[in-house]
């Protein structure tokens, strides 16, 4: 059940130069997973500003789904920038690159609602600028932090 994203962006560029994006989430376990309480946040490194932040919707609270959400956040933060997305979660990494390349999400996928939001975000970008496959290239950033 895919449904709309409703976010609060703290600012949006000023001017046309390309985005650099870190994302990252976080959830706390409790003994009890219908306790479980994720979170996540978008920081422009462009700007050293918080795009967003704030915690999960609904009763499936996990650190995959948190760290999808900021995915999420992050490609629809803009439709008239370039994007460089970096993420320390490198299994969201690759499905991200297999939905620009491919057009479709994998039958395999956890999460499959937030996938939806994330490729109705990508399909927003499309046009606006010569993105390779007309998307967000996204980066993996290990935790040491090399590239």
């Amino acid at each position: 059940m895919a449904s709309h994203v409703v976010s609060c962006f703290h600012f949006f560029p000023l001017n046309d130069a390309p985005q650099y994006l870190f994302t990252d989430g976080a959830c706390c376990q409790a003994e009890q997973p219908c306790l479980n309480l994720a979170s996540c946040g978008v920081l422009s490194a462009t700007s050293d500003e918080m795009v967003g932040l704030g915690h999960l919707s609904g009763i499936t609270q996990s650190i995959d789904r948190a760290e999808l959400f900021a995915l999420v956040k992050a490609t629809s933060w803009t439709t008239t920038h370039d994007l460089y997305i970096c993420s320390d979660s490198l299994s969201n990494v690759h499905i991200a690159e297999h939905i620009q390349q491919h057009g479709w999400i994998p039958s395999h996928v956890e999460n499959y609602d937030l996938w939806l939001l994330l490729q109705d975000a990508l399909g927003l970008r499309q046009g606006y600028h010569s993105l390779p496959l007309g998307a967000i290239p996204c980066t993996h950033l290990s935790s040491g932090g090399s590239l």
